[in-house]
């Protein structure tokens, strides 16, 4: 869309100018072009690629054009191919097939022994290659998306300016000091600022001089961190003397690999390796001698000996300080049309462990986050008084994270600043924007229109900044939007244990739909309040809550929050803020009214209720359109026992499978253990009508799965811990308590026969005359740590490896075979079970000596997970569909499916 405004003939300058009389012409606006850089070659590079996803999916399209530029770990720069955005991690796509195929492990770039020209040639698979020379024909402004070393340490900055680019966020200096924490101590000390005590380490292995000193000047606890690094890798307590060398170790990024591990403790270990979020990473040294590959380390590997093991990217300086017992916070700063800094309203977290470590800070529901904290005025006052010394103390711009405690004694500690907040869909930095009525593609750009006044202050060179801001003023002062032509509610929440998950497939749904002028969406959130379902419009500051037991509290604690309000009138009169229609207030609603209100009814839930058609049930009452499959394919596909005795009938192979049920368990065990030892262990158990993992379990031996039955079957009486220790469970794990549960034989291959994990998508649309057309999507090879697919690797940024299209084999044409005898099955099995819409659907792929392929069907998922990164996106991508076309998609076949007779 481009954007008309008169100005007198000869004043074009580079708009494209249509001649009109009386001196004046009229010329169109081009769209800002912005270049997103994200990826890059810190160890924080998969949280960059996340968060520049959504960016590139937030950013308003009516004035920016985004650009994704994929940073590689070589600093060479890509222009991405819009299908890679949406893979869940950087190592599903890059390095490629090309280069991996004949892998057994899915390593980062620097691990490739390739020529270079052999390497550019795989970059180039991709995208575009861009020289820097370049750049600036590709983009007008940079979002640095970009996390830690060569990122946020000011040499991207420094390049850009050098190019005379304009881009988001802090100069130089302000960048290299914020991610140097030994300097920052130093200053902050200067200031005046609270600060703990602390030293400061640069030689590598500690004496027992060091020990003491740490134990009179620091004490104990104490925090061992790397002075460098984000995202909380390498950071470890350390609670006395004994524990300071495993500490540093950690944070100097070393391992001692003990003797005498087996192959199987060998391949687990080069396994997690692969992830530099909280390990070593590839490559790595091994008794000083570099090694590229985890096939590398296991050949290597002396069990007599064990080895030393060392990152490459490491430390300079570690730093060790006191450990502040006290409540943590996260601030973002914000600064206003007028270059205000603005501190909104800090989140409180509240952790399940001493660390804030990784899996917490980017995994929906592993901590609680409170925002705005809840302390006294006086308190919050002092904290964003502190807050903002130390934003100005080291000249930071546009925005920043702030992070630190507050103790008993009201003292304020500040620990950690950053110039580039994280950008995930639910990060304190819009968790804590929504809180004033800022939606994420507000915030984006107010980023990008402070960084331009900001560049117009601060750089040497003005112009480009200038003209950009002028661009801006114009773009947004003749943005007329069309009409927003269909309502969509999407509902969201629940209350399974996937209601975590279910926000933030529904938010991603939201925000992709709200993209777009062709819809105006309503998020709506559900939950069961004694015994009845309860419907919520929610305003932006309670649906970018962290998890759903968050909204849930808010929603029962409902108070305007005067600080917000304060806040509010900070940002009073900006244009940008203008242009946005957001309210502040919940509505509770129904499905009455919903049908007076929406044309289209999106469910985002997962398990129950969503999957198990009671809402299509009170939807089809109202009349109402919705996505996915009917209330009867819906109540049999929510329920695995019933489903695999179907498939098994239409001569679909499932695993063989037992249905314990609470009131046989309870009246007769032993008779109970004897019927389920003709399935032989090891065993898989899990709930028959959850989904996400949950509760989803290997067992072994007896004593495991009376762990299981007693965990599952105990009503509402507490966990016992020796069962949840026996099932290899944390304080945080959930655990439904159900009144059955599913026991299945584990598929496992025999020797010369290979097994692969897979999940294939497809869209099915129902037909005027009720038959249906099925669009088989390429499945995906899922690759899983352990024999259960995890939580984490399902949805955290990083953790889990889904490979589309899955590798049956390295015959290009042998494995388009295979590959067509999965699609079939898995349609099969969806004509079998009268899905509709669409749907994802879990197998094994049993390839056998002699060729012969047997896909064995685990899970239907009739509503699939909707998150940013879920693996169906990248299977619709290879049909051509990006993910809000494939949204579109399923809701035009939600709105034509036929009524039923």
């Amino acid at each position: 869309m481009q954007f008309y405004t008169k100005v007198p003939n000869g004043a074009e300058s580079h708009l494209v100018g249509l001649p009109l009389s009386q001196g004046f012409s009229i010329v169109k606006t081009p769209k800002i072009r912005v270049g997103i850089f994200f990826g890059g070659a810190s160890r924080e590079r998969e949280v960059s690629f996340a968060g520049g996803r959504t960016v590139y999916d937030n950013l308003d399209k009516t004035i920016f054009d985004p650009i994704p530029i994929f940073v590689d770990a070589f600093g060479n720069l890509l222009l991405l191919d819009w299908s890679y955005i949406y893979k869940g991690t950087i190592r599903d796509f890059f390095p490629t097939e090309s280069q991996t195929k004949d892998q057994k492990f899915r390593v980062y770039a620097e691990s490739l022994e390739t020529s270079s020209k052999d390497y550019m040639s795989m970059l180039s698979e991709l995208g575009k290659v861009i020289a820097l020379r370049e750049l600036s024909s590709h983009i007008d402004f940079a979002f640095l998306v970009l996390h830690g070393a060569y990122g946020e340490d000011g040499t991207v900055q420094g390049l850009l300016d050098w190019l005379k680019i304009p881009y988001s966020g802090s100069r130089i200096l302000s960048s290299a000091i914020g991610i140097n924490k030994s300097i920052q101590r130093k200053w902050m000390e200067n200031a005046g600022l609270e600060v703990p005590k602390y030293l400061v380490f640069t030689k590598e292995n500690l004496s027992s001089s060091d020990k003491e000193n740490i134990a009179k000047k620091v004490g104990f606890p104490c925090v061992v961190k790397p002075a460098n690094q984000g995202s909380s890798v390498g950071v470890s307590i350390a609670k006395n003397k004994e524990q300071l060398d495993l500490a540093f170790q950690l944070a100097w990024g070393r391992h001692e690999l003990p003797k005498n591990l087996s192959k199987e403790e060998l391949h687990s270990f080069a396994s997690q390796n692969l992830k530099l979020n909280h390990s070593i990473g590839f490559p790595m040294l091994m008794d000083g001698e570099e090694i590229k590959h985890p096939e590398q380390l296991m050949a290597l590997y002396r069990p007599e000996k064990g080895a030393s093991l060392e990152a490459i990217q490491n430390e300079s300086e570690i730093i060790v300080e006191a450990f502040i017992k006290g409540r943590e916070f996260s601030a973002i700063v914000l600064e206003n049309q007028e270059g205000k800094p603005i501190v909104l309203p800090p989140t409180e977290i509240i952790k399940n462990s001493e660390i804030y470590h990784y899996d917490a800070k980017y995994l929906p529901g592993i901590s609680r986050k409170k925002t705005p904290m809840e302390i006294s005025p006086k308190q919050m006052k002092k904290l964003g008084q502190e807050v903002l010394k130390l934003y100005k103390l080291l000249d930071f711009n546009v925005y920043a994270r702030i992070d630190g405690f507050v103790t008993e004694e009201g003292k304020v500690f500040l620990n950690d600043p950053n110039t580039t907040s994280g950008m995930m869909p639910s990060s304190f930095f819009f968790h804590q924007a929504a809180e004033v009525s800022m939606d994420p593609k507000t915030i984006l750009s107010i980023i990008i229109r402070n960084s331009l006044n900001t560049g117009i202050k601060k750089s040497i060179h003005r112009e480009p900044y200038r003209k950009l801001r002028d661009q801006l003023k114009k773009l947004y002062q003749f943005n007329q939007k069309e009409d927003k032509q269909r309502k969509i509610a999407v509902i969201m929440g629940g209350y399974s244990t996937e209601r975590h998950i279910s926000m933030e497939s529904g938010r991603n749904i939201f925000e992709k739909l709200n993209s777009s002028n062709a819809f105006q969406a309503l998020p709506i959130f559900l939950r069961k309040k004694q015994g009845k379902i309860q419907l919520y419009q929610l305003p932006m500051s309670y649906l970018l809550k962290d998890n759903a037991d968050d909204i849930a509290d808010k929603i029962d604690r409902q108070r305007e929050s005067k600080l917000a309000e304060e806040i509010k009138k900070d940002f009073e009169n900006d244009f940008i803020i203008e242009k946005q229609n957001n309210t502040n207030q919940i509505v509770e609603t129904n499905f009455e009214e919903l049908s007076k209100r929406v044309d289209f009814v999106f469910i985002a839930l997962h398990g129950r209720p969503g999957e198990d058609g009671e809402i299509q049930k009170e939807l089809s009452r109202h009349h109402l359109p919705f996505n996915g499959s009917s209330v009867e394919s819906s109540q049999l596909t929510i329920n695995k026992f019933e489903t695999n005795n179907l498939l098994r009938s239409k001569g679909i192979i499932v695993a063989n499978n037992y249905l314990l049920k609470k009131e046989n368990w309870q009246e007769n065990k032993e008779r109970c253990l004897e019927e389920i030892a003709k399935l032989s262990f090891p065993l898989i158990a899990k709930p028959v009508d959850e989904g996400c993992s949950s509760a989803v379990i290997k067992i072994d031996q007896v004593h495991q799965l009376e762990s299981y039955a007693n965990l599952a079957f105990r009503g509402k009486q507490k966990r016992n811990a020796q069962d949840e220790i026996a099932l290899g469970l944390k304080k945080t794990d959930e655990f439904p308590s159900k009144k059955a549960i599913l026991l299945e034989s584990f598929v496992q291959a025999k020797e010369n026969e290979k097994l692969i994990e897979i999940t294939g998508g497809m869209l099915v649309q129902t037909l005027p005359d009720h038959s249906k057309k099925y669009q088989v999507f390429e499945p995906s090879e899922v690759l899983s740590q352990t024999d259960i697919l995890s939580l984490e690797e399902k949805f955290l940024a990083g953790e889990g490896q889904n490979i589309t299209p899955a590798r049956f084999s390295m015959s290009e044409s042998t494995n388009d075979k295979i590959s067509e005898i999965v699609k079939q099955e898995l349609k099969k099995t969806a004509q079998f079970l009268n899905v509709e819409g669409y749907c994802r659907i879990d197998a094994f792929v049993k390839i056998k000596q002699d060729g012969k392929v047997e896909v064995y069907i685990i899970e239907i998922n009739s509503l699939p997970g909707m998150t940013p990164a879920t693996c169906i996106y990248h299977q619709a991508a290879i049909s051509g569909y990006t993910p809000l076309a494939f949204i579109q998609q399923i809701i035009d076949f939600g709105t034509q499916r036929p009524k039923t007779k």
